[in-house]
């Protein structure tokens, strides 16, 4: 066992002395690499730093290269919408150049304008070619103002009763004086793009001389055509019937009846009608003195329809009070149909005149209200026709209704006013016949 130690001991030994030089041979050569490593360190951080300085070179760089460009980019947007602005002005010059030209000149410029207002909205042309188009309209706006200045003579067409003119046409300011084909007068806007003649007489051959020699007299409407314009829109009485469409018939039919039952009771009434002067105490009188054959010849001189009414009475005069009163009132109450007779009829077209009315307005509102579904609400030419019908009828039922209504009260009320004086008479007869001293 002693020597197994031993041995250990060597083996030990032997191992320490070989491990301490390894360390030592790596000792040395940590020591002799250790210095290179060093130097590469430094070239590495030397050179890191470098890098540094050019990424934060390259990011200030990038900085104002983004600055430059949100400049240029705010740059081009305020021109651009500088752009936007002329064009828009450009369109809006035109449009009103288009609602200044009369309509003897609108042909002259129809084209250049209608290619102006369709190249803003197309996309396959530039900014360039859009504008080349807008200028060129913008040159033929400014020739209208240097044609137009003083006066122009062109050659253009109107529209007479339905018939295309060729001739020349003179503009002098807003006015447009036209000739040809042996016509002439004054142009106004029709409902077409051709403007309508409105003849002048008198005035032929001064337009004539003005065309030919460039001078002369020209009449001057101060209301630019506008009077001519609603002179012509005037309507007869049976056009504007016949706007109202079938429902005006009804009441035109109620308005004639109404009136010819109106007249003729009024003439009706006024013969019947008592005065205020009926004097019956000579009647009384001749009763009270046995004279009944006096008092009948006076009674039948008395006005209608009083004398039937006394002389009933004084053939009763030889009754009881209580039976003459029953007869004159049987007299009165008679006679009281007469007197109010056709009065309902008139009052009855006072209350339906306003209700056909309203059926014509109705009516004529679903038919605007079919052409709307059709055509829309751009063009109003297209509802004037349901529009009239709803208006007209609602007219001509006010105008009947309201004098029918007047013409029931005046007629009912003379009426009345007859049978009230009747009465009193009635009474005054049979007080003054029974008036016997006590």
């Amino acid at each position: 066992m002693g020597q197994s130690i031993n041995g250990m001991i060597q083996d030990v030994q032997t191992d320490l002395e070989e491990a301490t030089q390894i360390l030592s041979e790596q000792r040395n050569t940590i020591a002799e690499e250790k210095i290179p490593m060093a130097t590469r360190l430094r070239e590495l951080q030397q050179s890191v730093e470098k890098l540094r300085l050019e990424a934060n070179r390259a990011a200030r760089l990038r900085d104002s290269s983004s600055l430059d460009l949100n400049s240029l980019e705010a740059d081009i947007k305020a021109r651009q919408d500088e752009v936007d602005y002329l064009n828009n002005l450009m369109v809006e010059y035109l449009s009103s150049l288009e609602s200044r030209l009369h309509p003897a000149e609108l042909p002259k410029y129809l084209d250049t304008l209608a290619s102006a207002f369709s190249s803003v909205d197309d996309p396959s042309l530039t900014q360039n070619d859009k504008w080349e188009v807008l200028l060129a309209a913008l040159q033929d706006g400014i020739d209208h103002v240097d044609e137009n200045v003083g006066a122009a003579i062109l050659d253009g067409q109107a529209v007479s009763d339905g018939q295309l003119l060729n001739g020349q046409v003179i503009l002098y300011g807003p006015t447009a004086f036209f000739s040809g084909q042996g016509q002439g007068g004054m142009l106004i806007k029709g409902e077409t793009d051709v403007p309508v003649l409105y003849a002048l007489d008198g005035f032929q051959s001064n337009i004539d001389e003005v065309i030919g020699s460039g001078t002369g007299t020209l009449p001057v409407d101060s209301t630019l055509g506008r009077a001519m314009a609603i002179q012509q829109t005037e309507e007869s009485l049976t056009e504007h019937i016949a706007k109202g469409g079938i429902w005006i018939f009804p009441i035109l039919g109620f308005a004639f009846v109404a009136t010819t039952l109106s007249i003729f009771k009024f003439i009706e009434n006024s013969r019947m009608t008592i005065g205020k002067n009926v004097d019956i105490r000579p009647i009384i009188a001749d009763l009270k003195a046995g004279n009944k054959d006096e008092a009948l010849a006076k009674a039948r001189a008395l006005p209608t329809p009083a004398n039937d009414l006394i002389v009933n009475g004084v053939e009763g005069s030889d009754q009881p009070k209580e039976i003459l009163e029953e007869m004159m009132i049987e007299n009165i109450v008679t006679l009281q149909p007469k007197l109010e007779r056709l009065l309902p009829f008139i009052q009855v077209t006072a209350a339906v005149s306003p209700l056909l009315g309203l059926l014509g307005t109705v009516t004529g509102m679903i038919n605007t209200f079919k052409l709307i579904t059709i055509f829309g609400t751009g063009d109003a030419k297209q509802l004037s026709g349901g529009i009239s019908e709803a208006l007209i009828t609602t007219e001509f039922g006010l105008i009947v209704a309201i004098p029918s209504l007047i013409a029931y009260a005046i007629l009912s009320r003379q009426a009345k006013s007859t049978l009230a004086n009747l009465e009193k008479i009635s009474m005054s007869f049979i007080n003054g016949l029974f008036a016997n001293s006590k």
